[in-house]
């Protein structure tokens, strides 16, 4: 009859969203359907939409950019070739994950479409992602980079 709703300051009955007004004559009803023992259905999370989790993905893959220093993984990758050799490093590095990252949601979304887990949420997504093994900077690049700062 009553479900509970993402916010505690709405409950639902159907179509209609209660706020969580003692003066609201709806919200006194529930809260009476409530001492008599009943419970509320739960809220149900919507599964996230294929879009909503490569957002999310792609989020992930350039904020972890942005933590080294590079606007993107697009950004960080456009170093490929650099004359900069930590740069470069680094390019490789984005550049592979990357790709390891994308190979593994495609791999989940396959697993979704053939039946064999359900549409993780993007938490769960995003902790099944490999971390980026970064290079280790060299002397000769941190004395470029301080010159060129």
């Amino acid at each position: 009859m009553y479900q509970l709703t993402a916010s505690p300051a709405a409950v639902r009955k159907g179509d209609l969203y209660i706020p969580a007004d003692p003066l609201n004559r709806d919200y006194a009803e529930y809260l009476d359907w409530l001492a008599a023992g009943n419970t509320p259905d739960p809220h149900i999370l919507p599964q996230p939409t294929p879009a909503a989790l490569a957002a999310a993905v792609q989020t992930h893959l350039d904020t972890t950019a942005r933590a080294r220093g590079y606007d993107s993984a697009l950004s960080c990758v456009s170093y490929l070739g650099s004359t900069v050799s930590a740069f470069a490093a680094d390019a490789i590095a984005m550049r592979d994950w990357r790709d390891a990252v994308w190979l593994l949601c495609e791999e989940t979304l396959a697993e979704v479409q053939a039946g064999q887990r359900p549409v993780p949420t993007e938490q769960e997504l995003l902790a099944t992602l490999p971390p980026i093994n970064w290079p280790p900077e060299g002397p000769s690049d941190v004395t470029y980079l301080q010159q060129i700062s």
